[in-house]
């Protein structure tokens, strides 16, 4: 399964199922240019595992390649890139997404499964627990990096062959070093050899497809390669902007332009967002206590099916009770805050609680609930207001941008089609 993780595969996932919707088909000559996308529109609608249609697959793949083409113009790429590789590499990324995306082709899992994986003599290669000795060795590092001296040894040090028809290619453990994101590359200098073992087999297993896709399809496998490029450096000039696709990823951007707005600008968004910011604090509820889960589940059947409260009290042993309650911070306040969470009307299930010592189970039903807007001074209140208007500012920046380079992409390509 191709792998990586959350940051890295929201930028490559639109891509990866416009390129398979198209190499999907099994009458695709082989010729045929992935960019031709007018000649393989009735495919499109067939995209794996989206609903989006054909234009908008098409829009999004060229937006993609106007973004990334704009971050190596303006040098975005790399210019915060850590010098600790944590996640994949866009090298591996790219090459495990071609590589899944040219299973599509009906030729290529015919000729792989033609392919031979055959281990190398561990004797004549240096043994795998030598090869896993070479990684460990030396002083740890943070960012898990090789030295000269762990380079060059596992360079020159093959694991498995990958043999087909008309091709033979070595897998030796800098190819497998190179794929691996940072817990892998921590399990290698660990010495774990069955991990060794299995990521051998899985580079070997997408060194066949490449092999064969090679052969077999040259100008697409370029193509592909280089759609999922331009969909991973297009994630990175969202990064940049601060409008990455990834919801819970760090986002330094948006927390730098949330701290630097001005007070007006706060006041006049939470003015106009003041509804955003109103909650309910008090609640006025039914209660009902019973000794035992059965009783209390027995009760809250009857409730459900409208039978009057007072009875069901008497009826299972139990005591109703109506009052308000007020939310306050901790634990004191888990019923009010239970309550305000609950529609009004609604009967709850019923909820253990310690009561001196002897358990009790609580039912309640919300009668009534009253709210209050928080003022602009609350601390968390001015937090979100400045989180919001900066993602909306830069949203809208982005967008700016997008459109101001699709102008430009249609002027140039409308002035490339005048001159021929």
């Amino acid at each position: 399964m191709w792998q990586c993780n959350t940051l890295q595969r929201a930028g490559v996932l639109g891509m990866y199922l416009l390129a398979a919707s198209v190499f999907a088909s099994p009458m695709m000559p082989s010729g045929e240019s992935v960019k031709d996308l007018s000649a393989v529109e009735l495919r499109l609608k067939a995209a794996a595992g989206s609903n989006s249609p054909p234009a908008e697959l098409k829009r999004r793949w060229h937006d993609e390649t106007l973004l990334a083409a704009y971050g190596r113009k303006m040098g975005w790429l790399n210019a915060n890139k850590s010098t600790r590789q944590v996640g994949f590499s866009d090298e591996a990324l790219v090459e495990q997404g071609v590589a899944q995306i040219l299973q599509f082709g009906a030729p290529v899992r015919l000729a792989v499964a033609q392919c031979r994986i055959v281990p190398i003599d561990q004797a004549a290669s240096g043994g795998t627990m030598r090869s896993l000795a070479a990684l460990s060795s030396g002083k740890p590092s943070l960012g898990i990096a090789l030295n000269d001296k762990q380079q060059q040894y596992a360079k020159t040090h093959p694991l498995i062959s990958v043999v087909t028809d008309h091709d033979k290619r070595n897998v030796t453990l800098w190819d497998i070093w190179q794929r691996e994101n940072i817990q892998g590359k921590s399990r290698l200098r660990q010495g774990d050899s069955e991990y060794l073992q299995q990521a051998s087999v899985r580079v070997a297993e997408q060194t066949c497809i490449h092999v064969v896709a090679e052969q077999a399809y040259p100008e697409l496998t370029h193509e592909i390669t280089h759609m999922l490029q331009d969909s991973l450096d297009a994630e990175k000039v969202r990064r940049h902007m601060g409008v990455s696709h990834v919801l819970h990823a760090e986002n330094p951007v948006l927390k730098a332009r949330a701290g630097s707005l001005p007070s007006s600008a706060v006041r006049d968004y939470y003015q106009l967002h003041t509804t955003d910011f109103t909650q309910p604090f008090k609640a006025k509820a039914r209660f009902w206590q019973f000794h035992n889960q059965t009783n209390a589940d027995n009760a809250r059947m009857a409730l459900v099916h409208g039978e009057p409260a007072d009875a069901v009290a008497r009826q299972y042993g139990g005591t109703l009770k109506v009052g308000w309650l007020e939310h306050k911070p901790g634990m004191a306040g888990w019923r009010a805050s239970a309550m305000l969470l609950q529609s009004v009307g609604e009967i709850s299930k019923p909820m253990r609680q310690p009561n001196g010592g002897k358990a009790q189970f609580e039912i309640f039903q919300v009668l009534e609930k009253r709210e209050k807007t928080l003022p602009l001074s609350d601390t968390s209140v001015q937090y979100e207001v400045r989180r919001a208007l900066a993602a909306q500012q830069l949203q809208t920046e982005y967008e700016s941008l997008l459109d101001q380079l699709r102008r430009s992409g249609s002027a140039a390509s409308s002035k490339s089609e005048s001159n021929l």
